[in-house]
């Protein structure tokens, strides 16, 4: 039999971290056009173009594969410099990336490039993901609360000693041992159960047991 209502969280679950994905980029965007920043491309997914919509400047669209997202920002590699060192395959990656990316720049775009501006702009729009994230972190913290704290709603610092009652099924609690305690008294200084030599020894002593 179909579990409709596992399917309905597994899209929902999915809707939402694909949702997360979408503003996680549009953070990066929009302080970028708000500085000046050519960004010719944001997309949800990676692949083939599902859908796409142009919009000034700026390609919107959706591709096949909804695992995860991007913005393009003209000008994320400054100009090539020759410092006469080997290059690494990393640097050869970067060279390659550089190379494809400077066919399509303009003069026009000369003081548009993310390269080109301040350091301060440049750490605003490379944080604006991370922060949106932490921002949609917030609301679902109260759910986890419970990880903080006991079946009884007790600080976890606090937690008691949890004990088996002999006489049933149940699991009740008790405080840490003190002077006088009858685990103490019982032979058990850990309060742990050992057998039912232990229990009745501590039944004699404390008729709630």
């Amino acid at each position: 039999m179909i579990n409709f209502a596992s399917i309905g969280i597994a899209l929902l679950f999915f809707v939402a971290i694909m949702a997360s994905v979408a503003l996680h980029e549009v953070s990066h965007m929009v302080p970028a056009k708000l500085f000046g920043v050519k960004v010719t491309q944001y997309f949800v997914g990676f692949g083939k173009t599902l859908w796409s919509r142009k919009r000034g400047e700026t390609e919107y669209g959706f591709k096949a594969f909804p695992l995860g997202g991007y913005v393009r920002l003209v000008g994320m590699y400054p100009p090539q410099r020759d410092t006469g060192r080997k290059k690494g395959w990393l640097t050869r990656l970067a060279d390659q990336a550089r190379s494809y990316e400077y066919e399509e720049i303009t003069p026009a775009d000369d003081g548009r490039l993310f390269h080109q501006k301040p350091v301060w702009q440049k750490v605003i729009v490379m944080l604006g993901g991370p922060a949106m994230n932490l921002v949609l972190a917030f609301p679902d913290l109260p759910g986890h609360q419970h990880l903080l704290r006991d079946d009884a709603g007790e600080p976890a610092g606090q937690r008691r000693q949890r004990v088996r009652d002999p006489l049933g099924s149940e699991t009740r609690r008790l405080p840490a041992r003190g002077p006088g305690d009858p685990r103490e008294a019982g032979g058990d200084p850990g309060g742990r159960q050992t057998g039912g030599l232990q229990r009745r020894r501590l039944k004699q002593l404390d008729p709630a047991w």
